[in-house]
């Protein structure tokens, strides 16, 4: 069974398939209070044959399985960055409302998982900043900064907003860490040539993949010809992802 309704509904919809002998894949979240979680997790115990699994798509693309390896390699804790720039939703949308608990609960709890899968650590604190509005439209839920510390002592930090023009494309991940004891900049296709060569590239690195979560290019921005070939494509990309 696939359950893609509103929100508040997944968890009472997956027990009742979950109960019915049928696997399922509930769209995120699973649930959307303290109480429907609990349901959930004392049937999964008991039921240690149920087939459930829910819809946290991130961790799954390709190039996060790429950044995984690439973290594994790693010494020190992480620090990642993460925007979402969603778009504006007035209050009166369904998922605004109290009954499906709005959209940090039912979106950005993507990237809560995904900093959990790239760090490999559990989640020991969490610290929100909203803004505070000075009109009536916008929502201190729509626009925070989220900070979660691991348990492996690594820092995560999303900021997620509807304030941002579409324009600047939705999402953008930056990730700090070392490699071994090297300490060493993690650029692909980096070399030692002379100044002046096609090879060096003074710039990060940034890697971007399509919202099919398929490789889409590798550009290199210190490079002209490339960082033209950039500029000259207008497809929208999701995420960027920036090594430094």
């Amino acid at each position: 069974a696939v359950i893609a309704t509103p929100h508040a509904f997944h968890a009472e919809q997956a027990l009742a398939c979950l109960a019915a002998g049928k696997a399922v894949l509930v769209e995120k979240p699973a649930a959307v209070t303290f109480e429907q979680i609990n349901m959930l997790k004392t049937f999964l115990a008991i039921n240690k044959n149920a087939v459930f699994a829910v819809d946290f798509n991130r961790s799954h693309a390709p190039f996060m399985q790429e950044i995984k390896a690439a973290l594994e390699k790693r010494t020190n804790p992480v620090m990642i960055t993460y925007r979402m720039n969603a778009n504006y939703l007035p209050k009166d949308h369904w998922i605004q409302s109290d009954l499906h608990r709005g959209r940090i609960v039912g979106e950005a709890c993507h990237i809560f998982e995904l900093f959990c899968f790239l760090v490999g650590a559990k989640p020991v604190s969490v610290a929100v900043s909203p803004i505070n509005p000075t009109t009536d439209d916008l929502l201190i839920t729509d626009n925070c900064i989220i900070t979660v510390s691991m348990s492996d002592g690594s820092c995560c930090t999303l900021m997620y907003t509807s304030l941002g023009d579409h324009e600047i494309g939705k999402e953008y991940m930056e990730i700090f860490f070392d490699v071994g004891a090297e300490r060493k900049k993690l650029i692909a296709g980096h070399t030692d040539e002379a100044p002046g060569s096609e090879n060096i590239y003074p710039w990060p690195l940034i890697k971007s993949i399509s919202k099919d979560s398929t490789q889409k290019e590798i550009t290199y921005p210190g490079n002209a010809k490339l960082r033209d070939k950039l500029q000259s494509n207008n497809a929208r990309l999701w995420p960027e992802v920036e090594f430094i």
